[in-house]
């Protein structure tokens, strides 16, 4: 009998090498080359391929003058195949019938059974969340309330579309851009959770966009396109301009308040105490909060309204776009840059539309400074001869009876004018008729200029939703302690109903520049959204995004089969979960420094054969899984060994260690104690009484990760994950050996009736072994269980005190036939 027990902790040293020369990568690199036709390779041993993948493996090893491995014996692969595939063991009577399975088609029919298994999407779901940086939580926050509220409508969206198996294409597609998918419903928006669910950083929106980008390039085509954010990629051919490219899309679009948040279920007519308490206490808080955030919002506004002239005089000499960065130290009078920078685009729509308001402005502006006091007269006097519809009056008798002297003087010239007419409008609304309506009509001339202060779109206008944006710091920590309020009735009210967490375009599509070495206090040069040129075919023109803010263009470009990337990426991460290693084991880089491919014809045939699927994830399963490839025995050979250590050319299969959630879940599935309820909301899985939920409905801490999520190498959510590190430690031993949990499930094993009622000592240990290993003890091992259970009559004291049937059933558990595959 193995026992899975390290004695030491085991590390490795990774000398960094040299750093490559700086440049663009040959046009040749493998990963963007597009997927071409490959024939099958010629094999000697023609009885031994099953499938296409088997001649690409074996061609491989005859080459190098090796031979594949015996298959797998049967409970060895049920097993694989089991944990592969649904995350669980086989139970004792599916191993039974399996072994007893004569059945030239057995194989193919366990495989497809498991593949329809509502088990398949938990277990694979897993995996992708991983690549999304799933958690519950915002990580370090100062102004926000530390949960995701909604976070788990992502998680059981990307469950039940792996159990659909929606094509991957449209997977993808969803998760990027469904609000703008014609035929997608409101359910399909929790998709979009893979964009929004990522760290917080504090609220540093810089920080937010670049995790963004990580994830969608990254975690979709294996490209560090987010190195490029302080200078041009040391490796790949990404300049910086790409980069911000790609944060131009980001940028332009917004999340809406957690309120607002799309609804995936009614609960009106289904109404029960929760949901009604639910109800009443968001609206209480979101009275308070809005009620606060409303008088705050218009105290501002007002104040922009009557102070058009000092953010005039901060555009009227800008020849180039002014920063719109948006910070927290806002006082009472303080210039608020987006705002200075909504003024400058305004007043360029302005001028392009010759509105009749700002036509002065700009014919007098350019005069420039020099000129200007020369100008103004013979300009003044042009303009007094053109028709009202195309020169505003007021302006006009108002720059004629006081001509600017200068730039300067123009700017207050006009924020006088708005000043003026905004008290008029004031003092007509407070001085209303009994239904409403104001005293006095406006002139044409009135309205025009009243439009540029009160119209939609304009400067000064707020929104509500961005009101926590501007309003003064020393209202900002009251309005977002009532928003944390707001937001925790959906975190602590267990009526509240579930809603998705999209993404939606904003206003008006946000127009990128470069951030010089990364700082965006310093803009560079202008970009376009766009594509990223290392992908794109012809001119640049055809790489910009026409509509919004690129977002659905930019989602087509990635799932593209035209895209030599993204089909590559995800059946190398498929592969590497079958097979312990990849066949391109940089699993997240696909650029110039990663490692080559061990089978770069067998990478493109998958990767054909999978977009010829449709996209089928479960056909690519299949495809694998029936390989003999797959099938193929883990046992070692001293001189393949030295031939092939690292087993690059697949001589055998990888034994590999199950993840965390796979040995928690067998612990309570062999216990018989699994809750296979699916999907809702995040439980905690320390502390007792243990959840018996499976693992990946367990609560994911990004600030607090639970110890034993890191003792057993859980993804970290902070960032996007194709491949977990594996590290070997005592801890993980001491966990199995200690550990209340594990104590509890040897407890219900012995307990199970079909063990508890066991005739004999045998018998006992027979069931122990073909419910925990799920196959029947050799002689030895019979033998050494019956003479344990036989003399041992000492428990371990206090509270962990084990019969001797439970000490077997633990020491069953720490097996490495339990805790590793074959």
């Amino acid at each position: 009998m193995k026992i899975f027990l390290p004695l030491a902790f085991c590390y490795t040293l990774t000398l960094a090498s040299p750093l490559a020369e700086a440049g663009e990568p040959s046009a040749d690199l493998w990963a963007l080359q597009a997927l071409g036709e490959t024939r099958l390779p010629a094999v000697r041993d023609t009885s031994w391929p099953r499938n296409s993948i088997d001649h690409f493996v074996l061609a491989r090893l005859e080459e190098a003058g090796l031979k594949p491995a015996a298959p797998a014996d049967k409970i060895p692969l049920l097993r694989r195949v089991y944990i592969d595939l649904i995350g669980l063991p086989p139970t004792r009577e599916a191993a039974m019938e399996f072994s007893a399975d004569r059945s030239p088609d057995a194989y193919e029919k366990l495989v497809d059974r498991l593949l329809s298994s509502p088990r398949y999407g938990e277990r694979w779901g897993r995996h992708w969340l991983d690549v999304a940086r799933y958690s519950d939580t915002k990580g370090y926050v100062f102004f926000e309330h530390p949960k995701y509220a909604h976070a788990y409508t992502y998680r059981d969206y990307v469950i039940d579309a792996f159990n659909r198996d929606l094509p991957y294409d449209r997977f993808v597609l969803e998760q990027l851009a469904a609000d703008q998918l014609p035929d997608a419903d409101t359910q399909t928006l929790s998709a979009m959770g893979f964009l929004t669910l990522g760290r917080r950083f504090t609220g540093n929106i810089y920080d937010i966009i670049d995790d963004r980008i990580d994830v969608v390039c990254r975690g979709l085509m294996a490209l560090t396109v987010n190195c490029a954010r302080c200078h041009d990629h040391k490796f790949d051919a990404i300049p910086t301009e790409d980069y911000y490219s790609l944060y131009g899309v980001f940028a332009s679009c917004v999340e809406p308040m957690c309120d607002k948040r799309p609804l995936l279920a009614q609960t009106q007519g289904q109404d029960t105490p929760a949901t009604i308490e639910y109800r009443k206490e968001l609206e209480k808080r979101r009275d308070d909060y809005y009620g606060f955030l409303r008088e705050k919002r218009d105290d501002l506004v007002d104040q922009l309204r009557t102070r058009v002239g000092d953010y005039l005089e901060h555009v009227v000499d800008l020849e180039e776009e002014p920063n719109a960065d948006i910070y927290l130290s806002y006082a009472p009078d303080e210039i608020r840059p987006p705002i200075v920078y909504r003024w400058y685009h305004f007043l360029q729509k302005a001028d392009a539309e010759a509105h009749p308001v700002f036509v002065p402005w700009h014919r007098l502006r350019s005069l420039g400074a020099e000129d200007f006091a020369a100008g103004v007269k013979p300009v003044l006097e042009e303009l007094a001869k053109k028709p009202a519809s195309e020169v505003n009056p007021i302006v006009m008798e108002a720059l004629e009876e006081q001509p600017p002297e200068s730039l300067q003087k123009l700017a207050q010239a006009y924020g006088e004018i708005f000043r003026r007419r905004y008290e008029i409008h004031r003092q007509r609304v407070a001085n209303t008729n009994g239904d409403g309506r104001e005293y006095g009509r406006k002139t044409a001339a009135e309205k025009e200029i009243l439009a540029v202060l009160l119209g939609p779109g304009t400067p000064t206008e707020i929104l509500i939703e961005e009101a926590t944006l501007f309003i003064d710091r020393r209202f900002m920590d009251k309005a977002w302690t009532k928003h944390n309020v707001l937001e925790g009735v959906d975190v602590e009210l267990a009526g509240a109903p579930p809603r998705a967490m999209p993404l939606f375009d904003g206003r008006e599509p946000f127009e990128p520049r470069v951030f010089v070495r990364g700082d965006p206090n310093v803009p560079g040069r202008k970009v376009s959204r766009q594509w990223l040129g290392l992908l794109s075919r012809g001119d640049a023109p055809s790489r910009e995004f026409k509509h919004g803010s690129g977002r659905l263009e930019l989602a087509r470009k990635i799932v593209s089969p035209e895209n030599p990337l993204f089909a590559r990426v995800l059946v190398n991460r498929v592969w590497r979960h079958h097979f312990g290693e990849a066949i391109v084991r940089t699993l997240d880089d696909f650029g110039a420094r990663s490692d080559p491919p061990t089978h770069p014809d067998l990478l493109g045939h998958l990767a054909r054969s999978f977009i010829a699927s449709g996209w089928s994830i479960k056909s690519l399963h299949r495809q694998i899984l029936l390989s003999n490839a797959y099938r193929q025995g883990s046992q070692g050979d001293v001189e393949k060994h030295k031939r092939d250590p690292e087993n690059k050319l697949l001589w055998r299969m990888n034994p590999r260690r199950v993840e965390w959630e796979v040995l928690r879940d067998s612990m309570l599935f062999v216990a018989g104690r699994l809750d296979l309820k699916i999907g809702g909301r995040p439980v905690s899985l320390v502390g007792q009484p243990f959840s018996r939920r499976r693992t990946v409905y367990g609560e994911i801490d990004r600030q607090d990760l639970p110890e034993v999520f890191r003792m057993f190498d859980v993804a970290s959510p902070d960032t996007t994950t194709a491949e977990r590190h594996e590290t070997l430690v005592p801890q993980q031993a001491l966990f199995l050996m200690n550990s209340p949990f594990v104590v509890e499930q040897a407890r219900e094993i012995a307990r199970r009736p079909e063990i508890a009622q066991a005739n004999n000592d045998t018998e006992r240990v027979r069931l122990l072994y073909q419910t925990v290993l799920s196959r029947s003890p050799d002689a030895a091992e019979l033998a050494a269980g019956k003479k344990y259970l036989e003399t041992d009559s000492e428990g371990l004291p206090g509270a962990q005190k084990l019969t001797a049937v439970e000490k077997l059933a633990q020491v069953l558990l720490l097996t490495n036939d339990f805790v590793y595959l074959d």
